[in-house]
């Protein structure tokens, strides 16, 4: 079980709708369906009964979607904190330098596959 299943249940749960799900996750339709017969499989249960038109939970996923709500807001919310402390990315170079970090050489690395490590120079 991963994230990302998780993410495609709890939309599908949220939206009954594999399309509409796979919108908000802005991925294809065939993902969130892969993503979320992966998780049946995992689980060894149908969490969802299909037909041309709708979605509805079964009684399986209505108790896994328990589960999946309590891991995935804090998994959410430690992704959010994360990119909230980490700022954009050029704030994080210049925040490394300022530490007194050294600077990446821009000067590409060559390097020699038949010499080892020792063998990879700067140009």
């Amino acid at each position: 079980m991963n994230t990302m299943q998780l993410n495609c249940f709890v939309e599908v749960a949220a939206q009954l709708s594999f399309s509409k799900a796979a919108e908000a996750l802005h991925v294809s339709q065939p993902t969130v369906s892969h993503q979320i017969k992966a998780l049946e499989d995992e689980l060894g249960c149908a969490l969802l009964v299909r037909s041309t038109r709708t979605v509805c939970l079964t009684d399986d996923s209505f108790a896994f979607l328990e589960y999946a709500n309590d891991i995935h807001p804090s998994h959410a919310g430690s992704a959010a904190a994360l990119c909230t402390h980490r700022g954009p990315p050029h704030r994080l170079a210049r925040r490394a330098r300022e530490a007194g970090a050294p600077a990446r050489d821009p000067r590409p690395l060559h390097r020699d596959p038949g010499r080892g490590a020792a063998a990879n120079t700067f140009a």
